[in-house]
């Protein structure tokens, strides 16, 4: 998805190679014994590189979501007291206030749907074109309620504010669902882990023991199977999860 909020910056990329090539490494000695054995953890970097982009973009679109819905309740507000559509949502982009420790990721949106609306172009139009980028459902569903209301006749005013109370009360309902499955998350992740303490343990306290492991073919194979394994249980556990929060 090209939409620009959800490509990360290069710093992201530069702590995220350095993160898996710090994986790399400790896989490839604790189960090869030889920095050559990074080599078969690639398919495990790609699985951790793809979880960790598919996790920034959703806490993206979660940002995206609270800021939209902070936008509908402004906007609501503002033509409950009297503002045309379009002030509306230029008083609410005035409002936004510049954050050093967090950027706002929907104002240049929101000042291209402004800018758009004092063009012509319609506040339907500018949702749709919003919601298509962000593929954020909540944009999508109001833009198609607009449009709706337009071609049958309805109280905009009373439409927008009744959408804002439903993004407020879904958020409310989100909150909930995470944080009752946070508590899973730690212990998938832990899982996750464990191999890798007890390899290390192995190493530290059995040397002898498993030199077998590191200097057969067949104990490459093991380790090698081992590894799948490790990283087969990695992507249940995280479907898992997934499948928790619906």
């Amino acid at each position: 998805m090209r939409y620009k909020p959800y490509i990360p910056k290069s710093g992201w990329y530069v702590f995220t190679f350095l993160y898996l090539g710090t994986v790399g490494i400790i896989c490839g000695l604790l189960f090869y014994d030889a920095l050559w054995g990074a080599v078969f953890t690639i398919p495990y970097l790609v699985c951790i590189y793809r979880k960790l982009k598919r996790d920034f973009v959703e806490s993206r679109k979660r940002q995206l979501k609270e800021e939209f819905k902070n936008v509908i309740s402004g906007v609501s507000g503002s033509l409950q007291a009297g503002y045309s559509i379009e002030n509306a949502f230029l008083y609410v982009l005035l409002e936004i206030k510049p954050d050093e420790a967090v950027d706002n990721l929907l104002k240049e949106d929101l000042k291209l749907l402004v800018n758009g609306m004092k063009c012509g172009k319609s506040l339907e139009q500018g949702l749709k074109e919003l919601g298509d980028k962000s593929d954020i459902e909540e944009i999508k569903e109001l833009a198609y309620l607009v449009k709706t209301a337009g071609i049958y006749g309805g109280n905009l005013i009373r439409l927008i504010g009744q959408c804002a109370r439903s993004m407020t009360e879904k958020s409310t309902t989100e909150l909930e669902i995470n944080t009752m499955i946070a508590s899973k998350r730690l212990e998938g992740k832990i899982m996750s882990v464990i191999p890798f303490f007890i390899m290390l343990y192995l190493r530290l306290t059995g040397v002898s023991y498993i030199d077998v492991l590191y200097k057969t073919i067949w104990g490459h194979v093991f380790m090698t199977v081992c590894l799948v394994g490790i990283v087969f249980t990695s992507i249940s556990i995280d479907k898992i999860i997934n499948n928790l929060k619906g």
